[in-house]
């Protein structure tokens, strides 16, 4: 299973999701074709793919059928006699699809869909009889500012029930869950959380925010522990880039000359980093003998320790002045202390020259310990609140414009405005005083080598990035000063230039090291933490292929209704090409993870083309359920009217959403 990947390679898994759709389509076309045959149908052509001004790969007449390949791989149909309907009389051959009792004619435009289903179900009882991988429904983050966070979940928690359901219950639950919820609808989630006796219970109601496509609750899946990528380019690390593998486990960590504290999941390793913050560290990985290629083979893998030079910040000596509260975790040590969302942290522990970016990481230093923190109220009093943080690990804090502080609790922005200039450093060389207002950061444009490459929180560059610190709410493109922290941390040393106000020309300052701020990050992307589904019995097999093609079936219903209530964003449509790039991803997880795309795609396409719009089958299939109760076919003015406003209405949809996925892929 793990080895399709390798063995095909980029191009293989687009061939394969190419066939893969194929499939779909031709076995959507045999339905019709079959039944029609078996009803005494003439059929004239069947095509897989649309021969457009007479474009084709391959055609071929057998029999009274030309059989067509067209070069238009969008689709496919089959041209039957006398199909074009209505009151007036076509033909009189009694092999025409018009000539047909209304039940045949609605067993033929019903076949391709009830085709697709059954499609749908065999993949998914493929794929759950070979055994696939799943990602469980493990929380690594919660997002400020999210329902999740102010109800109160936390990283580190564990769902084991949904409405109720207790059994195989897997992420994408949640996430579909949340995604096709109703207006004012409410999610009981129970969680396990290490430490607690007891499942706890929360009623979480998703969110459409700016910039997503579905209602979400605002919680992120956690990473394993296995190394997927090492990153060469961290502009605060002090020494060359660790000698990570591809595929090692990190078991455990400690300081280069001393004892070493086991991990096993993300949020132990990022606790231990933050408390050996500033050192050189000695990282213990299981590793698999050379050759292996994540094969196993039976072998023992090796323990090797890998020296981590040590990793600090970077910045631009700049210190902008912190923002209003805008989020509160449920039950934080923020809450019980009494803050509110409009608070304004004035000083902690009674010094106001605090860095708001740091106070994550004071919290962390001072876990266990009353820390006072005074605040002006929106209205604008000023109070003195105590609160008891705890030891979550404090970075990355940065989510959605937020700066989050893990052991207090809530979240913040920073504003725009200079609140210092730390001495000596490029900002104050550059003549940057407090109480100026930065509008814009521009980044510097990567080295030739590093363009394309992925960073994380951060799209592949083609150029220099600009982001605005400032905008009309809903502005994609807008950040605040968090945004900027966090994305001068993944790039390599080089010069930034901030757009100040009062300033026709922008001001270039280039990035420093802060030895004195220790950045907790090894500098490897882990790979998600998924569980093998082993392979289960064909009684088991059928009844979670049933569960997963009634859900599919559904689903589709629920994307239509959030797309009209709004709580479903027109992003959540997706074309042919993020159709083949979701595709590929799931080709390169394994056959049965392709298997199941499959399945996904063919009872989608089964709902879609039975929707009662022409010139899909359910539109056709309306037609002629109104010949029915009328006792004749409806006339072709009618018919015209509703072909050409179906039709419309298709090709309108077809070219939004292959206009939206070039806009929104990086393949163009």
């Amino acid at each position: 299973m793990a080895t399709l990947s390798s063995f095909l390679g980029t191009f293989g898994q687009y061939a394969l999701v190419a066939l893969g759709l194929g499939l779909v389509i031709f076995l959507h076309e045999l339905g019709h074709f079959v039944v029609a045959k078996r009803a005494g149908v003439k059929v004239e052509k069947f095509a897989i793919g649309f021969d457009i001004f007479g474009l084709r790969l391959f055609q071929r007449r057998v029999g009274e059928t030309v059989y067509v390949l067209g070069a238009l791989p969008l689709g496919g149909y089959v041209k039957m006699l006398g199909e074009e309907g209505g009151e007036g009389e076509r033909t009189s051959d009694p092999r025409a699809f018009s000539n047909k009792p209304v039940g045949a004619r609605m067993a033929i435009m019903a076949a391709g869909v009830i085709m697709n289903v059954i499609l749908g179900l065999a993949c998914f009882v493929f794929a759950y009889k070979w055994g696939m991988e799943y990602i469980p429904p493990d929380i690594e983050v919660v997002l400020p500012g999210s329902p999740a966070y102010e109800a109160g979940l936390r990283p580190g928690d564990e769902i084991v029930a949904l409405n109720g359901r207790t059994k195989d219950l897997t992420f994408q639950d949640l996430r579909m869950a949340a995604a096709f919820s109703g207006a004012g609808e409410s999610l009981r989630l129970e969680v396990r959380r290490p430490g607690r006796d007891g499942p706890l219970s929360f009623d979480i109601q998703p969110r459409l925010s700016p910039g997503d496509w579905m209602p979400e609750v605002g919680v992120v899946p956690s990473r394993d522990l296995v190394v997927d990528d090492v990153l060469a380019d961290l502009p605060g690390r002090e020494g060359p880039a660790p000698a990570f593998r591809p595929r090692d486990r990190i078991v455990a960590v400690g300081p280069e000359q001393g004892p070493r504290t086991a991990v096993a999941s993300y949020l132990d390793l990022q606790r231990v980093l933050a408390r050996l913050g500033g050192k050189a560290l000695a990282v213990v990985v299981e590793r698999e003998p050379e050759g292996s290629k994540g094969k196993g083979k039976g072998a023992t893998p090796a323990r090797v320790v890998v020296p981590v030079a040590p990793n600090v910040f970077v910045g631009l000596g700049v210190r902008m002045a912190i923002g209003p509260v805008a989020s509160i975790r449920g039950d934080s040590p923020a809450a019980k202390a009494g803050f509110r969302k409009g608070d304004t942290i004035l000083a902690v522990d009674g010094h106001e020259d605090f860095d708001p970016v740091r106070l994550p990481f004071l919290c962390f230093e001072r876990a266990g310990e009353p820390t006072t923190f005074k605040v002006r109220r929106d209205g604008g009093a000023v109070e003195t609140l105590t609160a008891t943080t705890d030891d979550s690990p404090p970075w990355p804090g940065v989510r959605d414009s937020m700066l989050d502080v893990p052991g207090l609790g809530l979240a913040y922005g920073l504003a725009r405005r200079v609140a210092a200039i730390v001495p000596g450093s490029p900002a104050e060389m550059a003549g940057i005083k407090p109480g100026a207002e930065v509008l814009a950061v521009t980044f510097p444009e990567p080295a030739p080598k590093d363009k394309g490459k992925a960073k994380p929180g951060f799209d592949p560059w083609k150029k220099a990035e600009t982001l605005k610190l400032a905008g009309p709410p809903g502005d994609e493109k807008v950040g605040n000063w968090a945004d900027v922290v966090q994305t001068l941390q993944m790039l390599p040393l080089g010069p930034v230039r901030l757009q100040v106000a009062g300033q026709t020309q922008p001001v270039e300052l280039m990035m420093r090291r802060r030895a004195d701020w220790p950045y907790p990050f090894l500098g490897v992307a882990l790979t998600p933490r998924t569980l093998l589904l082993p392979p289960q019995s064909v009684p088991q097999s059928i009844r979670r292929g049933l569960e997963d093609t009634v859900e599919g079936i559904s689903s589709v219903f629920y994307m239509i209704r959030g797309l009209v209530q709004g709580r479903v964003s027109r992003k959540g449509l997706a074309g042919p090409v993020r159709i083949f790039t979701a595709g590929k991803s799931f080709a390169s997880r394994g056959l049965a993870s392709f298997v199941q795309f499959v399945g996904i795609i063919s009872v989608n396409l089964a709902v879609i083309n039975f929707l009662p719009i022409p010139p899909l089958d359910g539109g056709q299939f309306l037609f002629l359920v109104a010949e029915k109760v009328r006792g004749r076919p409806l006339p072709d003015s009618v018919l015209a009217v509703f072909q050409f406003a179906g039709l419309a209405l298709v090709l309108a949809l077809m070219a939004f959403v292959i206009f939206q996925d070039i806009r929104m892929t990086r393949w163009f």
